[in-house]
């Protein structure tokens, strides 16, 4: 088995505030003016809404929580109540998106931390859930275990990487990752104190650039191929789509019996 190596993100004694800067520094290189992935996930999230009615659509490992802050901005299909959790929930923010003035859905906020590799919950049926960005932070040895607790607890799954484990991911975190990490605290808004924050890890210690540059590497190592997403399908009772371009992968997946209430509105 290919080694597991380690990222920056995944280490529970991080400083928060190192944290939340590693999170925009994501935000920033993974939006417009540099790239369209949020907005791509989320579109693709209102057109499995329009062709289903889900009562919950639930961002899984939501970091910042991108996903959900473009649906909230939607008029989704169903008006579905719009869910995030995190293993280090980032409150404060979801709380500012969900009062936003502009926001058209419901949006719930799972307070306590959520590990969704070892915990399982229900939320209203049928529910998709998101992984954006996250499934490549499961160990190897958890990714089946995964992926069948995530199908008892929703009828429908969105995984989306911004990556993909092939040679132009490789080059774009090597050498656009630190270059997101230095623009980040020009292309970010907030207070003093989160500015101050992104210029001290980012310019005054630049840490972050090399941090950023390592993690966006190691999680092409980390990403499963299509092949490997096929061999799991094969042996599960699951209907999967996939779509990809050369830096990015979105997989939906199903459960058979699923996907046939599905073709019937249910």
């Amino acid at each position: 088995m290919r080694p597991f190596f380690f990222e920056f993100m995944d280490l529970a004694y991080l400083p928060q505030s190192f944290r939340h800067t590693m999170r925009e520094i994501l935000q920033v290189a993974d939006s417009w003016p540099f790239r369209n992935y949020y907005e791509s996930v989320a579109q693709q999230v209102r057109t499995r809404c329009q062709a289903r009615k889900f009562l919950s659509v639930v961002e899984l490992g939501a970091g910042t929580a991108p996903i959900a802050h473009r649906l909230m901005q939607s008029n989704l299909a169903g008006a579905p109540q719009v869910v995030v959790c995190d293993l280090n929930p980032d409150r404060a923010n979801y709380r500012r998106i969900g009062a936003a003035p502009n926001s058209e859905q419901k949006l719930v906020v799972l307070d306590e931390s959520f590990d969704f590799c070892k915990s399982s919950r229900k939320w209203p049926a049928p529910a998709l859930l998101i992984l954006s960005s996250t499934f490549h932070h499961i160990p190897y040895h958890l990714r089946t275990s995964t992926l069948q607790n995530l199908l008892k607890m929703g009828e429908e799954i969105l995984v989306a990487e911004s990556i993909q484990r092939n040679i132009f991911s490789f080059l774009m975190c090597f050498f656009g990752g630190p270059l997101a990490a230095l623009v980040t605290p020009l292309a970010t808004t907030g207070g003093w104190r989160a500015r101050a924050r992104r210029v001290f890890w980012c310019w005054c210690v630049p840490i972050t650039p090399l941090a950023f540059g390592w993690d966006g590497i190691v999680s092409v190592w980390r990403c499963w191929s299509e092949a490997q997403w096929r061999g799991w399908a094969s042996q599960a009772p699951v209907q999967v789509q996939f779509r990809q371009t050369s830096t990015t992968f979105q997989i939906e997946i199903a459960t058979e019996t699923s996907a046939a209430l599905a073709l019937t509105g249910s």
